[in-house]
């Protein structure tokens, strides 16, 4: 695992390959030299994960639905993995290079973690506390039947 590529990543590599110019405000890294003329990806580049379980929030939903359905965070830098626990605080650090299957983890489950996945874990939960003071939003009749066909409603 060199460096992994990221959803955020589309958009300038996209524009990059057809001529396009990438506007500064794009996170995502253009990987158009490495896909064309083969140059060496980020390799110090530093990328985040969070899991969640779904969450649709009804009318007589409890409060702080997202904010509880937060699973794990992750950081991902030089083939290292360190990975949290939202609900128990357990952690695991894995090296990729050598556990690509993360079967033995380097840290003790009950350590604490990176400062820098602490500022990560900080700054996902404050967005989940303003999604969370968002309104619920209007559902229409076809809302209602594919989110009941998808198993979100009973």
């Amino acid at each position: 695992l060199e460096a992994p590529a990221l959803i955020s990543d589309l958009g300038p590599t996209l524009l990059a390959l057809a001529g396009l110019p990438v506007p500064d405000f794009y996170s995502g890294f253009d990987w158009s030299e490495v896909l064309e003329s083969g140059a060496r990806p980020p390799a110090d580049r530093v990328t985040y994960y969070q899991a969640h379980k779904g969450a649709v929030q009804r009318r007589d939903a409890p409060q702080r639905v997202r904010q509880q359905g937060l699973l794990e965070l992750a950081r991902l830098q030089h083939g290292r993995k360190e990975i949290v626990r939202a609900t128990n605080e357990h952690r695991w650090l894995f090296h990729l290079r050598s556990d690509a299957e993360e079967l033995a983890s380097r840290a003790p489950l009950l350590s604490d973690p990176t400062d820098d996945l602490l500022r990560w874990w900080h700054r996902v939960n404050d967005g989940l506390k303003l999604s969370d003071e968002l309104p619920p939003p209007n559902l229409d009749d076809a809302d209602v039947a594919a989110l009941r066909d998808l198993g979100y409603l009973d």
